[in-house]
């Protein structure tokens, strides 16, 4: 492996660990704050930090799988193409969201913008760490 593809990789596979530890806060805070979500994890007799230990282990999973594969398209990929795809791409998620859901709340934007940031920027930044 060059170090070219090493970087794009490891810069995809921290991105992604970010947005998920960004994205797991975000999830805590609504769960904690929205009553019918406190009640149906009341429901399951699962106390709020070990519901915490399970969401960061799936989003951890998720989102840095997502880096990696992000990291892997970078790898070929022009910039700032790359960051103007990643924002429509998104861009588009949300008025999808929007158009089955109605109006986003905040966390749909919070994911939306961590998402963003963290695939846009920070992956594009960190791209030279790998050699």
């Amino acid at each position: 492996m060059n170090s070219e593809a090493a970087g794009a990789l490891l810069a995809g596979w921290i991105a992604g660990a970010a947005v998920a530890l960004a994205e797991t806060a975000i999830l805590l805070v609504m769960l904690a704050r929205d009553p019918v979500w406190r009640e149906r994890v009341g429901r399951t007799r699962m106390r709020l930090p070990i519901l915490g230990i399970v969401v960061v282990n799936g989003m951890m999973f998720a989102w840095t799988l997502l880096g990696l594969v992000l990291g892997a398209v970078y790898i070929g990929a022009d910039q700032p193409a790359f960051s103007i795809t990643v924002v429509a791409v998104i861009g588009l998620g949300l008025v999808a969201f929007a158009a089955i859901r109605g109006r986003p709340g905040w966390p749909a934007l919070a994911t939306a913008g961590v998402a963003m940031a963290g695939f846009a920027v920070l992956l594009p930044a960190l791209e030279g760490l790998g050699g």
